[in-house]
């Protein structure tokens, strides 16, 4: 009897420590999930929305990042966060850090200039978004 005790014991501590790990993983899922387009269907009008009523250009980015379709659909969602990150620094730019901005969006075009199809115009401008991204921090 008293090994069917300890086994008893044994399993009641194993279960205890799955629903510790359930409970925690509960806890880290919604940050893991953010990285998920919240956008009903992933309706451009309703993102496009979103982004441009971002908080922030960070959050533009991310919205733009959990949402995109890897279609040329994502210029105009790209270009949403662009305007919405310039607003925040274009102004104050140096000339030389404004030539220095246009270069790398330019660099983004021709990285993808020689890939055809619709996956390269969203690479193309969600590299040009992550440059006003960074110059907007």
């Amino acid at each position: 009897m008293q090994g069917s005790t300890s086994m008893k014991a044994v399993t009641q501590a194993a279960l205890a420590a799955i629903a510790a790990v359930l409970v925690a993983a509960s806890f880290i899922a919604p940050a893991a999930s953010a990285a998920e387009c919240s956008i009903p269907q992933r309706n451009r009008g309703a993102i496009l929305a979103a982004i441009e009523g971002a908080t922030s250009c960070a959050y533009a980015q991310d919205i733009l990042h959990a949402c995109a379709s890897s279609t040329s659909g994502d210029a105009a969602l790209a270009n949403a966060v662009v305007a919405k990150c310039e607003s925040l620094f274009k102004a104050q730019l140096s000339p030389v850090d404004r030539k220095e901005y246009e270069r790398q969006k330019r660099a983004c075009a021709t990285r993808n200039a020689a890939e055809r199809g619709t996956e390269s115009v969203s690479l193309a401008a969600r590299c040009k978004a992550g440059v006003a991204a960074d110059f907007a921090k």
